[in-house]
């Protein structure tokens, strides 16, 4: 008896001048009635609890955590009781082996019922359910032929006011609605406490009242210090201001899954851990995103310092930091715990080796030290960003994220164009095809890597360049455009069953539209790759085979590295031309005789 089950109606509105405005009384009314006919369409009741209900209506402000609220209790206002006599306890109105055998019978009904309301005839010495002896379908039979004198209302009541609760108000405002034939006659109510023999037993009668069964009246609104009028509680001041940070920047998520996307899973998002490869303009607007997605678990990998350009365009440094030279990694981790107190985030000094670039004698206990490094992060984290400014640079990683079988987003920049593309699927999910008419598909497990399109090995991109050259030039909104869409990919990846094994198309027919018949997963299609260009305000979509005589990721070069792992690598970085031999790219073509049209590194 210390819990009972009871129905309740939250009605929350989505500005405090809707909350102020609204009508209470009509609102009780509409709410009360329409319960009330869903109970009453019903031939008897399923369970006594259904009795008891309760309106909460309230306005939240999520933002600042105020909060208003009103309870109703909704009884009938044309329902009056008579109180016959002052209550007495159950022990002086029942004598002591009936007190015994009372409370006997009471313990096995409830251990078979769990009623909250119930009626008991003394002479029969039994407890009746309520659907048991009412009736909806013909009001008029309810308890006709009951001695009243014998019979006692019950109710689990467990309020420390000696009066009639609110309990009691209800359940006999149902029985005077269902039972009209006992107003005017007294009825014995028993008020159930902990301790039995400690139980109220009133004698009321119901008036003879205008009750409108057709449309009733409600009261019911609780009162504040004596007064009607909502109450109110500001959480802010009590709730811990890292839990408050985490629910505030969660709102919007949490709004886009209430009223948008109610299959989103938010979870998969924050449990998935994100490694970086490049802090740069990239890096600072993919984590960004990420963070705005609700991700939890990020780290940066980069090698260079804050320098005094990048402020403006990196938006996770200050100028004290270009003015310090504080090492872009750590700087990018520390800056994103300082926005998301609760994030774990990181920085990794790495300088990630290249095909080649050859190491000397000095430089190979560091070089051995991040390729360890690198291993360990990526075979760490769920997704991997390849976001540095270099093709050369992106191999290892590429290497790394097949073998180790992790989903891979690569992101590169020219002058008005970017390339974001997803690295096919190493995993062993196959995704049944579909039939699209005009499109051809490729599953996910056959898709290409960055790599897939070159007949040549990545080489030196700084060697024989300008400072110029050896930069991306690029116009400044497109790297912001490419990393929002890269996230954008990612997270609809991760919604997807079958995350990165799912299939991308491309257009084989020119009366298809574009992309209009590719089937749209929960947050839209899902492409390979997505081509930009700025100067033209467009983006194509496209999608490729892998290559089976790839550089990084095919069958042979994923075999030397298990073989050999780092001195395979030592070797790569020497020359590069390894790669083309291990891959088998040179058995295809004879390059010396091919007009090979070479295009800068750094362009998408």
């Amino acid at each position: 008896m210390g819990m009972f089950p009871c129905h309740g109606i939250l009605i929350n509105k989505n500005t405090k001048e809707e909350f102020i405005n609204t009508n209470k009384s009509k609102l009780l009314t509409d709410v009360s009635n329409h319960y009330y006919a869903q109970l009453f369409s019903k031939k008897t009741l399923e369970n006594s609890s259904e009795l008891v209900f309760f309106i909460l209506f309230s306005f939240a402000d999520l933002k600042t955590h105020k909060y208003l609220y009103w309870f109703a209790f909704p009884v009938f206002r044309d329902v009056f009781f008579k109180k016959g006599q002052t209550y007495t306890l159950l022990s002086s109105k029942f004598q002591r082996d009936k007190l015994f055998s009372f409370e006997l019978q009471f313990k096995m009904f409830l251990e078979k019922s769990n009623e909250l309301f119930f009626v008991y005839n003394s002479k029969e010495s039994r407890f009746y359910r309520l659907s048991e002896i009412i009736n909806h379908e013909d009001l008029s039979k309810n308890l006709k032929s009951v001695d009243l004198n014998y019979t006692f209302f019950c109710c689990t009541d467990l309020c420390f006011d000696k009066d009639p609760s609110w309990l009691l108000r209800q359940f006999l405002g149902y029985i005077a609605m269902s039972c009209p034939q006992i107003t005017q006659k007294t009825i014995n109510c028993i008020c159930l406490k902990n301790n039995v023999a400690s139980s109220i037993v009133f004698t009321l009668e119901i008036q003879s009242t205008d009750l409108n069964l057709e449309k009733p009246l409600w009261v019911g609104w609780e009162t504040n210090n004596g007064r009607l009028i909502p109450r109110s509680v500001d959480m802010s001041k009590i709730m811990d201001p890292l839990k408050m940070v985490e629910k505030s920047i969660n709102l919007n998520l949490t709004l886009m899954k209430w009223r948008l996307v109610p299959n989103l899973n938010l979870d998969i998002i924050s449990t998935t851990k994100y490694l970086l490869l490049g802090a740069g303009t990239l890096g600072c607007g993919v984590a960004r995103s990420l963070l705005a997605w609700g991700a939890q678990h990020i780290t940066f990998v980069d090698y260079g310092n804050v320098s005094l350009s990048n402020p403006v365009r990196q938006n996770l440094y200050l100028y004290e930091d270009a003015i310090h030279r504080k090492p872009k990694a750590a700087t990018a981790g520390e800056r994103l715990r300082q926005i998301h107190p609760n994030i774990i985030s990181s920085g990794y000094n790495i300088k990630i080796p290249m095909p080649g670039h050859p190491v000397g004698k000095l430089q190979e206990v560091e070089t051995n030290s991040s390729i360890n490094q690198l291993k360990e992060l990526v075979k760490q984290h769920d997704v991997i960003f390849l976001l540095t400014d270099s093709r050369e640079s992106r191999w290892l990683p590429t290497l790394l994220g097949a073998f180790y079988k992790k989903m891979v987003i690569t992101v590169a920049l020219g002058f008005d164009t970017f390339l974001v593309i997803r690295h096919g699927s190493k995993s062993e999910n196959r995704v049944k095809p579909n039939l699209i008419k005009g499109f051809k598909e490729i599953p996910g497990t056959y898709l290409g890597c960055y790599f897939c399109n070159d007949i040549v090995a990545p080489g030196n991109s700084m060697k024989d360049r300008t400072l110029d050259q050896q930069c991306t030039v690029t116009r400044p909104a497109v790297s912001y455009i490419a990393s929002s869409l890269a996230v954008e990919l990612t997270i609809s990846l991760l919604q997807h069953k079958h995350r990165d094994s799912v299939p991308a198309y491309y257009n084989i027919s020119n009366t298809t539209d574009d992309h209009g018949d590719i089937p749209e997963e929960m947050l839209g299609i899902i492409p390979h790759s997505i081509r930009g260009n700025i100067a033209l305000f467009s983006y194509l979509i496209t999608a490729s085979e892998k290559f089976a005589e790839c550089i990084a990721c095919s069958e042979n070069v994923l075999k030397k590295f298990n073989d050999e792992e780092n001195s395979f690598i030592y070797e790569v970085l020497e020359s590069s031309k390894i790669l083309e031999e291990v891959a088998g790219i040179s058995k295809l073509t004879n390059l010396e005789d091919a007009d090979i049209d070479f295009v800068s590194d750094c362009e998408a």
